[in-house]
């Protein structure tokens, strides 16, 4: 394969929100969205014109909060890797793009929040404490006008990010939509 002459890479430092749910196995309807941090970096590593391959390295906030308890809510940290599939159209004055791929993420921290307090989550592999790690699919679209960057992406995890006993059923599956703005730095062409 050829890389096209015009091929390049950019570093795009990004900064936004991210507005994340669990979802529950059994279902839970006392939980609702909450509102996190989402900031990081990506390098946009250009095969040709239309297409590039996007590696980053993001820090997202993640989690619950439940509807009946206003007091009380689940918080998850997470340095996230995801490497994307990126289908660029358009003008030079706006480019818009597509992206997918998977994304393992790396859970750094967590709380347990409710009217009586704030709890840290245990991470291990004992019943009940949460996994270390969390596999998902990023899918999304954006637009690069003259290196500003918007993107809105959805992340669904594949995980089940709590350890459950054998033989019992049950599971919590991390999701979130992220909303980030970035400025793209060729570097070179």
């Amino acid at each position: 394969m050829t890389l096209s002459a015009n091929a390049q890479t950019t570093i795009i430092p990004k900064l936004g929100v991210s507005i994340a749910n669990i979802a529950f196995d059994p279902s839970n309807s006392d939980v609702k969205s909450k509102i996190g941090l989402q900031l990081g970096i990506a390098a946009e590593i250009g095969v040709n014109d239309m297409f590039a391959i996007q590696p980053e390295l993001l820090f997202i906030q993640k989690g619950a909060k439940s509807k009946a308890n206003s007091d009380a809510s689940l918080n998850l940290s997470y340095l996230e890797i995801p490497v994307l599939a990126k289908v660029k159209f358009g003008s030079d004055a706006a480019k818009f793009y597509a992206i997918a791929g998977p994304s393992i993420g790396i859970a750094i921290g967590g709380t347990d929040k409710d009217a009586s307090g704030s709890e840290d989550l245990k991470f291990g592999s004992d019943t009940g404490q949460f996994k270390r790690t969390d596999f998902g699919l990023q899918f999304g679209a954006g637009v690069n006008i003259k290196n500003f960057i918007i993107d809105v992406r959805y992340g669904l995890g594949l995980s089940n990010i709590i350890n459950v006993p054998s033989g019992a059923s049950g599971s919590l599956k991390n999701r979130a939509i992220g909303i980030t703005v970035g400025y793209a730095f060729p570097l070179g062409k």
